[in-house]
């Protein structure tokens, strides 16, 4: 005769195992930099950048304020810029964040602090879309903290380039919290936060994580078993660059 309340149990394990993932654009997957400067020496013959070899958060070394107050104006009448941005992951890093959105055992939200331009959400959405990525999980912060939706959306892994949200993620109890390391974030160190040189990296680390979570709560590929050997086996992400 089958216990209901084993049944019961085994739903509430593979329900706290998934995961729920906010993925922040501008720095970790988007060269927003590279666009706006571009953007910008087209207005004023500035210099032009990307996130990589970016020096500081604001660029004040790249413009002036009234430059950069300039070319937001100009963000802000575009129907298209958000959608030129280009991508700061890889393609193969694009693929394994698109088979991440279609695991049973995620959910993945791309939480992104923009707040100018037209048609803003769909530009970002068509962005994405361009990218591979399932475009229908984004959300623009508004006036909210990314630490208050970590809590709204009961967040269990964060990415960000911002060590400022990093802390807000470690005071909304986010358990997982990656930094993408950048010449402007550095040098941070909190215990609480990885931080990590690529999404290659984060994949790997996420892949690990996982596995392990899994096999200790006696689940494979998002179902309850008996076996005593939970690895699951399977292929590492990130192992091609080791």
């Amino acid at each position: 005769m089958i216990d209901e309340s084993d049944n019961d149990k085994t739903d509430l394990d593979i329900e706290s195992a998934r995961s729920v993932y906010v993925i922040d654009l501008d720095g970790v997957l988007a060269d927003f930099i590279l666009e706006f400067t571009s953007l910008a020496n087209r207005l004023f013959g500035t210099q032009v950048i990307s996130t990589h070899s970016q020096k500081v958060w604001d660029i004040h070394d790249i413009l002036t304020d009234e430059q950069r107050e300039k070319t937001w104006e100009a963000v802000d009448v575009s129907d298209g810029f958000w959608i030129g941005v280009k991508p700061l992951a890889t393609w193969p890093e694009m693929e394994l964040l698109h088979s991440l959105q279609h695991d049973d055992m995620s959910t993945v939200h791309f939480l992104t602090a923009r707040n100018l331009g037209v048609n803003l959400q769909k530009q970002t959405e068509i962005g994405l879309g361009g990218n591979g990525l399932c475009s229908t999980s984004v959300i623009l912060i508004g006036d909210k903290t990314k630490g208050q939706w970590a809590k709204e959306l009961g967040v269990t892994v964060a990415i960000d380039d911002r060590p400022e949200t990093c802390d807000e993620y470690v005071a909304a109890g986010v358990p997982n919290i990656y930094l993408m390391r950048r010449l402007y974030n550095q040098p941070y160190d909190n215990p609480k936060v990885i931080t990590i040189g690529c999404m290659m990296e984060f994949c790997w680390y996420e892949y690990k994580r996982r596995e392990a979570e899994f096999a200790g709560r006696g689940i494979v590929d998002g179902k309850p078993t008996d076996n005593d050997d939970t690895s699951g086996g399977g292929h590492e992400p990130g192992a091609e660059r080791r």
